[in-house]
């Protein structure tokens, strides 16, 4: 059929344009940082600290947002946009903010969880032997680099669900591009200045900088588009209680681990030190998030 004329085909062609260079931005990024990672890799062959270490530390910390926050923005987003368009901003407001919210009760414990133990799940997942046990460290150190990153990730790509709802996916692009160059900054004055067994550790580092400055661009233009702040001060407090929690709770759960060290290396006692590290962790948070009140427990599945 070739009676297209009135079908939308137009709008939906302009909105994937602004897709397709957030795409391209986003691959710009990760052809420069592949290219510091590899140099890396050429200059110490056998120090397993650079490009395979970055993907694999930066596929386990994603993991937390691909379960968590990608589910929720998939059940949320087509009531966001029928409230856009029906110009309920303020329930798109409160969308938003539940969202991240309850995302947050999940993602930041997960952050802090990867910043006190990346060497022990790093060690757990890479290291069978010796050399394993040498290589895998590089990587446990990328994992905490990126650690408190997963925060920001995370609530940047939620708020930019709330431009989707507005059929607008030509800010998006600009804060991909936005994104794309501080992280490419960032990673370029770390492989011209950290020597070569740090610099992917840097770059990973230079990773969660660039998303918290796209998280603070982001909420400003929200808050432009919506004429109005996404929260009235709640979404504030509930993550100064999130971190107050995870914070203490990962500094347990490290000393715990810490504990454990001297059943010396291999598969089980870095199984037994991570598990003590882990248990703590979540034990204490979930303890002191209950006394701080935050309300936003009751809603996980498993805390009912």
């Amino acid at each position: 059929r070739f009676d297209w004329r009135g079908t939308g085909l137009g709008k939906s062609v302009h909105a994937a344009k602004w897709t397709l260079l957030f795409v391209l931005a986003n691959q710009v990024s990760l052809t420069v940082v592949t290219n510091y990672a590899n140099a890396a890799d050429q200059e110490l062959p056998q120090a397993g600290a650079g490009y395979s270490a970055y993907t694999y530390a930066q596929t386990i910390w994603m993991l937390p947002q691909s379960i968590v926050t990608v589910s929720l923005v998939t059940a949320l987003l087509p009531r966001m946009s029928r409230a856009a368009a029906e110009g309920r901003i303020p329930d798109l407001r409160a969308d938003l903010s539940r969202a991240l919210r309850i995302s947050g009760v999940v993602i930041v414990p997960a952050a802090f969880l990867f910043l006190a133990l990346g060497p022990q799940i790093s060690s757990l997942l890479f290291a069978h032997g010796a050399a394993d046990a040498a290589s895998a460290r590089p990587l446990g150190y990328m994992l905490q680099a990126f650690g408190l990153g997963l925060i920001p990730f995370s609530a940047q790509y939620l708020l930019l669900r709330g431009f989707y709802a507005f059929e607008d996916t030509r800010t998006p692009f600009f804060m991909a591009a936005w994104i794309a160059g501080v992280n490419i900054a960032l990673a370029t004055a770390c492989h011209l200045l950290l020597p070569a067994r740090w610099s992917v550790v840097g770059i990973a580092g230079a990773y969660t900088l660039s998303y918290a400055a796209g998280l603070a661009l982001t909420a400003y233009l929200l808050r432009k588009k919506m004429g109005s702040r996404i929260d009235d001060g709640g979404l504030r407090r509930t993550y100064v209680k999130l971190l107050c929690a995870a914070g203490p709770a990962a500094g347990l759960g490290w000393a715990a681990a810490r504990a454990c060290a001297g059943l010396g290396e291999g598969t089980w006692p870095t199984a037994v030190a991570l598990g003590a590290g882990a248990l703590a962790t979540a034990l204490a948070y979930l303890l002191v998030a209950r006394l701080l009140k935050v309300n936003e427990l009751r809603r996980l599945p498993w805390m009912r």
